[in-house]
């Protein structure tokens, strides 16, 4: 079977597990760019596909990509030959002999605590200030994605249970937990500032259309010039969330399940300490440092 064939078939049964468009838009580029090699070393039939040809194409993109774009690209791969080894399609896998580079584990950029009650004060000064600040204590309160914060619709705003329902990678729907401070703080956004509409949709503009992710990116740019910091993107908020609750003493396997991540290696890597962080967390926790003197 040819390669292009077996990829668009591979591609069509990621749309039918209701992946989200962000996920098949990576896949889908992951595989071009594969296929793309194989058509230019004369590769056409998907059974001709060799480990060496793994070694060939990891090389190529490590010439053009970091360590963690060279590694989403393999990964990608991999699921594609786990696909077509399933479906029967191929005997054997080239990946059984092919051993994955290393991904080193790096500390992502997050908002400290900090940051976060200046870009506080900084929504004060704003056109919307009680969005703009619900906005933000809902990204650090709950851990949400920026998809599933935009989506959200009134409806999806349990407050007599403090949670919210959000649709989640792969369209599923769940439910996050919200600090009841922060329902107060969205209550008063809906009465004072939300413009009265028949749609749904929690966030609307002043037009009284919903926001979309480049009207929330743009609020969050102007709200970083007035505090006079550094603009880091939504997903620093997640960060934030899971680095603070791992200090406070949850488990990756608790963090795992308020990220709503399908593995505890994924939420690890949300949860790694910068230096001053490991410094107070042994500080605290150090045999030592809890002798009795």
């Amino acid at each position: 079977m040819s390669i292009s064939q077996t990829v668009t078939e591979y591609l069509y049964s990621l749309k039918v597990r209701n992946l989200s468009m962000n996920t098949i838009k990576i896949y889908t580029e992951g595989l071009v760019s594969f296929q793309k090699y194989l058509l230019k070393n004369g590769i056409e039939e998907i059974t001709e596909v060799t480990v060496q040809h793994l070694r060939g194409f990891t090389s190529e993109i490590q010439s053009t990509s970091n360590s963690g774009g060279t590694h989403c690209k393999l990964r990608v791969i991999r699921s594609f030959h786990t696909y077509l080894m399933r479906e029967e399609i191929i005997s054997s896998s080239p990946f059984a002999k092919f051993t994955m580079p290393k991904n080193p584990v790096s500390i992502q950029p997050h908002v400290t605590l900090e940051e976060f009650q200046s870009l506080i004060i900084a929504v004060n000064s704003g056109e919307k200030p009680y969005r703009d600040a619900s906005v933000l204590y809902l990204l650090a309160d709950s851990g949400i994605r920026i998809a599933e914060l935009i989506n959200l619709k009134i409806e999806d705003l349990l407050f007599d249970k403090g949670l919210i329902r959000v649709m989640g990678k792969g369209r599923k729907e769940d439910f996050a937990p919200v600090s009841r401070d922060v329902m107060r703080k969205i209550k008063k956004y809906i009465q004072l500032e939300r413009p009265k509409s028949v749609l749904p949709n929690l966030w609307l503009s002043n037009s009284e259309t919903p926001m979309s992710y480049n009207s929330f990116f743009q609020m969050l740019v102007r709200t970083y010039k007035r505090a006079k910091l550094e603009v880091k993107g939504f997903h620093a908020f997640r960060r934030m969330f899971a680095v603070n609750v791992v200090k406070n003493g949850a488990s990756i396997v608790t963090l795992q399940k308020l990220l709503r991540h399908s593995s505890p290696n994924t939420s690890y890597l949300y949860a790694v300490l910068n230096i001053d962080d490991k410094k107070s967390q042994h500080l605290l926790y150090s045999p030592i440092n809890n002798l009795r003197q």
